[in-house]
């Protein structure tokens, strides 16, 4: 019933009970320790040196604390946490074992005073930053998001525990008994390490051993260099800073006005008391209760926000009403979310930082970061606030411009926080594709332009020569003519096209006498089209000779110009006979098919596509199926030469061949726009199966219009995953190239909420087949249902591509792009950072919706807030029909198909008006049986 009601009430997930008890059983013995120990020696130093010594002693603080750093630092590079922990609390129980024996013996030395005040400032600090260093290691980000409001509980509980178990034991034993069994207890802290050592730290994964938990530390650098070279570190760093400052200030105010309202020594006792202890029991009230959900609701840097803003409300309010009660209000804001609230964001805020280097920095942020904001706090309240008698007001305005410094942190901090997270996927991603070659590209320049063109191999020039951004300058005229006498065919064709705007009689005889020479049907078409541009228009007769060459290389080349001139020029075509010649060329080349070079059909076809004359296009037709795939190409392009709408629902089923793909859009792109509505038409009519249809945002997406923008809008709502996420990547190019074209968020986000939905009844279908599979164990149609989960997976893949591809329309691009990478990477660890990144950066709503789903789907074997639970069988196969699109109906008419479909008539006879044919065929097939 307990172990129940602390899992729901705390969102403790299965098997880290037992954990999270034993952490927080450690910090809270340790602030036991703390708030049993440092009464007794504040009281023996006040009493033996007095309180004008604490100054000094806040000063010898800050400079112990950077001496220690360096020794620290020294055992961080040899020595494992594990060891660097219980080594410290060895060290410290002894000197607290031995400091009893000082307080009954009453060897009150100076310099043991010094000693023992330095002693418990540094224990206070270094203790507690090891154990949240542990912490960090023995939960990931989101865990830790989840638990370590549950886990500092223990802390708060230890002070208010360790202040009364102080007060009763020294009033019947005296503090030498009180600082004995606080020793004892620190000691006690010792197995529990071991324990949580061998329950979880031991069982991380490989990757998460090197990631949170290396042994030895490979930071050689100084701790300062290490904390001040990352923006975060030193961002932190300050912030701890400033946080100590208004801190001291704070106290100094609360202190001072408490004394003047109390002057009996006994009442000011009592209030303070009474206040401290009321302090504490909200903080532990908030830490339980509130801070787990404000984490949630508002993210690590938003709840860093808390602290000082309700500090600044506090301030703002005294300056007009200088009075106790405010002051009162400012310490219980301080007192109840400094160690509840603003602790648990602090150390969430470090978990991205690699491990090896957090070992290092946290215990000079915690340590010597604060030992100095202490002794510059001293500093001011000696030798400024005091000397010059500053008035309460101005102490509040110097804290009011300290908490300004201090928000403007937080909110720098938020962007080097994701910054972070981004670079520990990004690193994942590599980790996890470090085999693929990196191979560098050479930036394009006018030395190294020249360089390609004169020495560089084809492939180099050919790239060079296509490259969008090549600047063809008259610096290069004599590089590119020189190609033409290259070895590459390729290269030459491409040479002479590029100089087609150059004329001049050297460059003309070259290109003339190539084409007496070269026997390549490339090389002699670009050849003749430059000799043809570039020819007299009166040389009739030069183009005639061409045309009714007796090489067939050039015969062919000289038609595919006159009909790529006709398209525009009707009278050419007719005074050279273009039908009449291409017609007794398909005749030719049908009768003696076998005969003929796959080159001198391709040349035909690309003739044909130009001429668009339907009485020829059976030829292009009959190639579109040929088995020849560079044959195959060309009548694909050959089509889009054409522009006929007859081809478009050919050339989309050529679509789904992922090796003729990139041929058929750009085919289709040669339609233009108007296209557009032809393929919504076909998509409509149902007459495309599932491959086809995916294969239309892509087409539609290489138009940069308006009307293609809203078509890709409409596909959003298509019921197929794929043509969903499609819709969404193609929208998010277009939106880059045209900012024209942007979406309004709220229509972003309410199509991101449809497809969580979607995802959502998705999962609930997996869920509901997988618990088929095993009550029918033995059942026939089980190989059915393995295959309908199968796909049911490939959706929910397809339907996360397509919120990703959603949020990038609302979001950064590239951040949305390492978050989906991260989220699919192979490596737990990315993943994890992968939702903490995006449960930082998305809204409350998104947040609320997404991530559960992405939890539950990429996390498994992590208990999460999805609460979706299994639906009878028929009802979920019903409900697919009705909600998924012809990928996965055809996998579920299969299972029904073995089942019977009697319960299924309704859906089944609504399917039967689909014109999808396997869907009909399967239809019918079920309804016959």
């Amino acid at each position: 019933m307990v172990k129940r009601f602390l899992k729901k009430t705390f969102n403790l997930h299965e098997g880290e009970l037992k954990v999270s008890l034993l952490m927080q059983l450690y910090i809270f013995l340790v602030i036991t320790v703390l708030l049993m120990v440092k009464p007794s020696v504040n009281a023996i130093f006040l009493s033996q040196l007095g309180p004008e010594n604490l100054p000094y002693a806040y000063l010898l603080v800050a400079l112990i604390a950077v001496l220690s750093s360096i020794f620290y630092n020294k055992l961080v590079e040899r020595y494992s946490i594990k060891i660097m922990a219980i080594a410290s609390i060895i060290i410290f129980s002894s000197c607290f074992f031995l400091l009893s024996f000082v307080i009954k013996y009453k060897v009150f030395d100076a310099w043991i005073l010094y000693f023992y005040y330095l002693s418990l400032s540094l224990f206070a600090v270094l203790v507690t930053s090891q154990f949240w260093i542990i912490a960090n290691m023995v939960y990931d980000v989101r865990e830790a998001k989840r638990l370590f409001g549950f886990i500092g509980a223990g802390a708060i509980a230890g002070g208010i525990f360790g202040g009364y178990l102080t007060t009763f034991l020294a009033n019947f034993f005296g503090a030498g008994m009180v600082v004995f069994i606080a020793a004892i207890l620190l000691a006690c802290c010792i197995p529990i390490i071991f324990i949580v050592w061998e329950i979880k730290i031991k069982k991380i994964s490989a990757f998460d051993v090197v990631k949170r938990k290396s042994p030895k530390s490979k930071v050689s650098k100084s701790s300062w260099k290490v904390v001040f070279s990352s923006k975060h570190l030193t961002l932190l760093s300050a912030i701890m800073g400033i946080s100590v400052l208004v801190a001291k200030l704070v106290d100094y105010q609360f202190s001072d006005f408490s004394h003047k309202a109390y002057t009996n020594a006994d009442d000011l006792s009592s209030f303070f008391g009474f206040w401290f202890s009321t302090f504490n029991v909200v903080a532990l009230f908030v830490q339980l209760f509130l801070t787990n959900r404000l984490l949630s609701f508002l993210g690590v840097t938003g709840n860093l926000l808390i602290l000082p803003l309700g500090i600044a409300v506090g301030c703002v309010l005294f300056l007009f009403f200088p009075e106790l009660w405010v002051l009162v209000l400012i310490k219980g804001v301080d007192g109840s979310c400094k160690q509840s609230v603003n602790k648990a964001a602090f150390e969430l805020s470090i978990l991205p930082i690699d491990f090896d280097i957090k070992k290092q920095a946290k215990p000079f942020i915690d340590v010597v970061i604060d030992s100095i904001a202490t002794g510059l706090a001293g500093f001011m309240l000696l030798f400024v606030i005091k000397e010059l008698n500053v008035s309460p007001k101005i102490i509040t305005l110097i804290i009011l411009v300290s908490l300004f410094v201090w928000v403007v942190l937080i909110v720098m901090l938020r962007s080097t926080y994701f910054d972070s997270f981004r670079e520990n996927i990004k690193a994942s991603i590599e980790a996890a594709n470090k085999k693929n070659s990196k191979k560098s590209k050479r930036k394009l320049t006018k030395s190294s332009i020249k360089e390609i063109l004169s020495e560089g191999e084809e492939k180099e020039i050919i790239s060079l020569l296509k490259h969008d951004g090549f600047p063809f300058i008259k610096v290069f005229k004599s590089q590119m003519i020189n190609l033409i006498d290259h070895p590459s065919n390729r290269v030459k064709a491409a040479a002479i096209r590029e100089i087609s705007g150059f004329k001049n009689k050297i460059t003309t005889q070259k290109i003339r006498e190539l084409l007496d020479n070269s026997t390549d049907d490339e090389v002699v078409f670009e050849a003749l089209s430059y000799i043809f541009s570039h020819a007299p228009s009166k040389e009739n007769q030069l183009f005639k000779s061409y045309l009714d060459h007796e090489q067939d290389y050039k015969k062919n080349a000289a038609l595919l110009f006159l009909a790529i001139s006709g398209r525009n020029n009707p009278s050419l075509s007719k005074k050279f006979e273009l039908d009449r010649r291409i017609e007794e060329q398909i005749t030719e080349f049908t009768d003696f098919e076998h005969e003929q070079r796959w080159e001198e059909i391709a040349a035909l076809l690309i003739t044909i596509g130009y001429a668009g004359n339907k009485k020829y296009y059976p030829f292009i037709d009959k190639y579109l199926k040929s088995k020849n795939s560079d044959l195959q190409n060309m009548a694909i392009k050959a089509t889009g030469l054409t522009l006929s709408e007859q081809f478009v629902p050919k050339l989309i089923d050529l679509s789904t061949n992922k090796t003729l793909r990139k041929n058929v859009v750009e085919a289709l792109k040669n339609y233009g726009p108007s296209i557009t509505k032809k393929l919504m038409e076909l998509e409509a009519s149902g007459e495309l199966d599932e491959f086809e249809e995916q294969q239309i945002p892509e087409i539609i997406g290489s138009f940069h219009t308006k009307n293609a923008h809203q078509t890709l809008l409409r596909l959003l709502r298509s019921r197929d995953a794929t043509v969903r996420s499609k819709a969404a990547y193609f929208l998010d190019s277009l939106e880059e190239k045209n900012e024209k074209f942007e979406i309004p968020k709220k229509l972003i986000t309410r199509f991101i909420l449809n497809e969580s939905a979607y995802f959502r009844r998705t999962i609930r279908a997996r869920i509901s087949i997988e618990k088929a599979i095993k009550e029918n164990a033995k059942d026939a149609s089980n190989k059915e249902r393995e295959n309908l989960l199968k796909e049911i997976n490939n959706q929910l893949h397809r339907s996360v591509e397509t919120i990703f591809n959603l949020l990038s329309l609302k979001f950064e691009n590239s951040d949305m792009q390492v978050a989906f990478q991260g989220i699919i990477n192979e490596m737990e660890e990315s993943r994890i950072n992968s939702i903490e990144f995006l449960d930082n950066l998305l809204s409350s709503d998104l947040r609320r919706v997404i991530l559960p789903l992405l939890e539950y789907q990429y996390l498994p074997g992590q208990e999460n807030d999805i609460k979706v639970a299994p639906i009878d069988e028929d009802k979920c196969l019903n409900e697919l029909l009705r909600t998924h699109g012809s990928a996965t109906s055809l996998k579920v008419l299969q299972l029904i198909k073995e089942k019977g479909g009697d319960k299924f008539k309704r859906e089944l006879l609504r399917l039967k008006k689909n014109n999808h044919g396997k869907i009909n065929k399967l239809v019918n097939e079920i309804l016959s049986a």
